[in-house]
């Protein structure tokens, strides 16, 4: 069963999770070089700094699955109307994420007090299959 659905979503362009990593790469260098400054120069408290650096990590990773990832779901729409569902629908998608990964942060790094770049990681474990799985099956679903 498992391995169906990994063929299912990796079968219809074997590019799209090289892209999506590529993609998800450059969106995690801008968020994490982006909570280093917060953290070292505004406020050190990670689950602060963590949740506004993902706002620039989000935005980065949002216009670079519209425009680089998954192209397709913007075929065969009004493209005001898709970007706008899109948008919204990847913002609902990274709320979610957000609270989970801030939370995650926050308990490894505020609490255990685990060292906080191996705390992003396991985060940034977290998000990424989230991220994966939520934009191509809900946001930039082809219908």
């Amino acid at each position: 069963m498992l391995q169906k659905l990994i063929t299912k979503i990796f079968s219809k362009s074997p590019y799209t999770f090289l892209k999506f990593i590529v993609n998800g790469l450059f969106a995690t260098f801008v968020h994490y070089v982006t909570m280093l400054l917060i953290s070292n120069y505004v406020i050190s408290i990670y689950l602060i700094s963590y949740g506004i650096a993902s706002i620039f990590g989000i935005l980065t990773s949002f216009l670079g699955n519209k425009f680089f990832v998954f192209t397709n779901s913007n075929k065969n729409h009004s493209p005001s109307n898709t970007a706008f569902k899109q948008l919204r629908s990847f913002l609902l998608l990274y709320g979610l994420i957000v609270l989970i990964c801030s939370i995650l942060m926050g308990v490894l790094s505020d609490l255990l007090h685990i060292n906080y770049n191996l705390s992003f990681m396991v985060a940034l474990c977290v998000q990424t299959l989230l991220s994966f799985f939520g934009n191509k099956c809900y946001v930039f679903k082809v219908q």
